[in-house]
């Protein structure tokens, strides 16, 4: 399962750990493996676990959210708003609630028909890979890989070749040079003690 994996995940991975029964890889899930994982691991057992794992890290924060929502609430209240979002709303092109909810849905009605036309594609992907004779739903941990699939396949397009060209290194350096130019910042690195 591990051989779409890059090299860089497969580092992180405990593989020869005693604990861990042989044949088997200890994987590390955030936000920075789990994209990767399931855009490049094929079988779909495993997509899902992986899926799962990386949607429940945030449960931790959830408390912290919501003391940030009633503090904002509360901050509106204050002012004389009748919610956080009216507030917002003040200083926006749109002035009401119901203007932003208006727009919202005369935006997804343009989005939702793309979505379902993107889906529908990306079962034709699913039902050729998983060799099935009906195609089936695309389930959350299914978009990336056959995502990747779609677009290696319409821009014949290796990314695993095309991240040869982009070194980590390589890409910071582009990106200060960008923030330099653009808005005159400067990075340096700080030592930790």
């Amino acid at each position: 399962h591990l051989r779409t994996v890059p090299d860089h995940l497969k580092r992180m991975m405990l593989m020869n750990d005693p604990r861990i029964p042989s044949g088997s890889a200890l994987v590390p899930i955030n936000s920075f493996t789990t994209p990767t994982l399931l855009s490049r691991i094929r079988d779909s057992k495993i997509r899902k676990e992986i899926c799962f794992e990386g949607s429940s890290l945030v449960k931790e924060n959830l408390n912290v959210l919501d003391d940030l929502v009633d503090a904002r609430d509360r901050l509106a209240t204050l002012l004389g708003y009748d919610s956080y979002a009216a507030m917002d709303l003040e200083e926006n092109m749109m002035s009401t609630q119901d203007e932003v909810s208006s727009f919202l849905c005369t935006v997804a009605g343009y989005a939702n028909a793309k979505a379902e036309k993107e889906i529908k594609e990306l079962g034709k992907y699913k039902k050729r890979w998983e060799d099935q004779s009906e195609p089936t739903s695309i389930e959350k941990w299914d978009v990336p890989i056959y995502t990747s699939m779609s677009r290696a396949n319409e821009f014949s397009l290796d990314a695993a070749a095309v991240k040869e060209y982009f070194a980590l290194e390589d890409v910071i350096s582009g990106m200060e040079m960008i923030c330099n130019r653009l808005f005159g910042v400067i990075f340096s690195q700080e030592h930790m003690t």
